[in-house]
C-alpha cells in the first residue's frame, strides 16, 4: 500500500472513532481530489455519514452531501450529531465565513458533529494562527487533531509530472512545484508538540505538487522577488497610503467589485496594502496600460506553490498573488473591465487619487527593472 494511501486509511479509520483530523498539503498536492475520491468513498463503504464544506461547491459530485458557507443556516440540528464535518480548504471556507458573517455559526459546527476533517496548506494554517489567533486557537484547544502530511516526493512527482501532467524531462519542472515549509508561529508548538517526533520533524512539510503544473507552460523560475520587494519595500508605505483612502471612502464600492469577480479571501479591512495594491491595479487596467498588465502579467508564469512561497516571504494574506493573477488574466480582462464600469463611483474616485497611483505604478516599475 502507498504511503498516499495509508493517510487516506487512517484518516478514515480515526474518523470512524470519532476523531479529528487536519490534513497538510501543499497548494495543488491533490487534497481535494483525495478527499472526494479517496476519503469519502472509504467512509461512505462503513456508513459514516458526511457533511462537506467547500468554498467551491461545483467541484463536489451530487452524491456527496456538500454545502457552501452562504448555506450554513439551512442545516437542521438533528442532523449534525451524527455527521462527520469534512472542510476543504480551510482558510479559503474560514474567510467566506468571515465576509459573510458567518463565523458563529461555522464554529457550532465544532461543538455539534461527531468528528472533524480539516485540509488546508501548512501556511494557510498558520497564517490563521497569526491573525485570528483568539478563534483558530480555540478550536485547538478544545479539540484534539491528528495531524498527517499530505506529501508527494520526487521519484513520484517526477511519473506524474510525465505521465499526468505530459511534460517531458520532468525532473527540469520539478524546483517549480516544490514546496518546502518550516511552522515558525510559537503559538503553533503547543499544538504540535505531541507530534513532533513522529511527524512534523522540527514542524517540516516538504512535497512537490505535480498538478501545480497543469497550467504552467515553461520550467523558468518565475521572479517573484520584484512582488516580494514590491510589499516589503518603503513603497509599502505608498500602498497603505492609497488602500486606506480607498477604505475609507469607497469601502462598499471595492466590496462590491471583489464579489462581482468572485475573489475570495480579500478581508479588506484588515490588509490595506493589498487595497492599494488592488486599486493601483484596477486603475491600470481601466486606463490600458499595457507596461503594466505586462509586468503583473508574468504573475501567469507562477505556479501555485511558488505564489505561496512568495506570499509567505512577504508576509501577505494567502492567495493575495492568486487573485492579482486572477484579475490580470488576459482571459478575464474585459469581464473585469466591464465589472468596473458598473460602478462608476469607483472610477471617479480612483482618478481622484490618478497622481498618487501614478507614484505607485512607477515605482514598482522601478523595482521589476532592477
Amino acid at each position: 500500500m502507498s504511503e498516499k494511501a495509508n493517510i487516506f486509511v487512517e484518516s478514515a479509520s480515526s474518523l470512524q472513532k470519532g476523531e479529528s483530523v487536519v490534513l497538510l498539503g501543499a497548494p495543488s498536492v491533490g487534497k481535494t481530489y483525495e478527499l472526494i475520491n479517496n476519503l469519502i468513498p472509504r467512509l461512505d463503504k462503513e456508513n459514516v455519514k458526511t457533511l462537506f464544506l467547500t468554498s467551491d461547491i461545483n467541484i463536489i459530485k451530487k452524491k456527496t452531501k456538500a454545502i457552501e458557507p452562504s448555506q450554513l443556516n439551512q442545516l437542521r440540528e438533528n442532523e449534525l450529531s451524527e455527521r462527520t464535518l469534512i472542510i476543504d480548504d480551510f482558510y479559503r471556507v474560514f474567510v467566506k465565513c468571515k465576509e459573510k458573517e458567518l463565523l458563529e455559526r461555522f464554529f457550532d459546527l465544532f461543538n455539534k458533529c461527531r468528528a472533524i476533517y480539516i485540509s488546508t496548506t501548512p501556511y494557510r494554517l498558520e497564517y490563521l494562527f497569526r491573525e485570528e489567533e483568539s478563534l483558530i486557537k480555540n478550536i485547538f484547544d478544545r479539540i484534539k487533531f491528528n495531524f498527517l502530511k499530505f506529501e508527494i516526493f520526487e521519484k513520484e512527482a517526477e511519473e506524474k509530472i510525465k505521465k499526468e501532467i505530459n511534460k517531458e524531462n520532468p525532473s527540469q519542472w520539478l524546483p517549480k512545484c516544490q514546496y518546502g515549509y518550516n511552522f515558525e508561529h510559537e503559538k503553533l508548538e503547543k499544538v504540535f508538540k505531541p507530534f513532533k517526533m513522529k511527524l512534523f520533524q522540527k514542524y517540516h512539510y516538504f512535497s512537490y505538487a505535480p498538478f501545480a503544473l497543469l497550467s504552467i507552460f515553461s520550467p523558468e523560475e518565475c521572479k517573484l522577488s520584484r512582488f516580494i520587494q514590491w510589499f516589503k519595500s518603503e513603497e509599502k508605505s505608498r500602498l497603505m497610503e492609497l488602500g486606506s483612502s480607498i477604505l475609507l471612502h469607497i469601502r462598499e464600492h471595492l466590496k462590491q467589485v471583489l464579489s462581482a469577480l468572485g475573489v475570495i479571501g480579500i478581508t479588506i479591512s484588515e490588509w490595506v496594502p493589498v487595497v492599494g495594491a488592488l486599486g493601483a491595479i484596477f486603475f491600470a487596467l481601466k486606463k490600458r496600460n499595457k507596461r503594466i498588465i505586462e509586468i503583473f502579467s508574468e504573475l501567469n508564469e507562477a505556479s501555485f506553490t511558488e505564489l505561496e512561497m512568495a506570499e509567505k516571504i512577504a508576509k501577505l494574506p494567502p492567495l493575495t498573488l492568486y487573485n492579482f493573477r486572477e484579475i490580470i488574466n488576459q482571459a478575464n480582462s474585459q469581464k473585469i473591465l466591464d465589472i468596473i464600469n458598473a460602478f462608476p463611483d469607483f472610477i471617479r474616485e480612483l482618478e481622484k487619487r490618478e497622481k498618487q497611483i501614478h507614484e505607485i505604478l512607477e515605482e514598482y516599475e522601478s523595482v521589476y527593472k532592477e
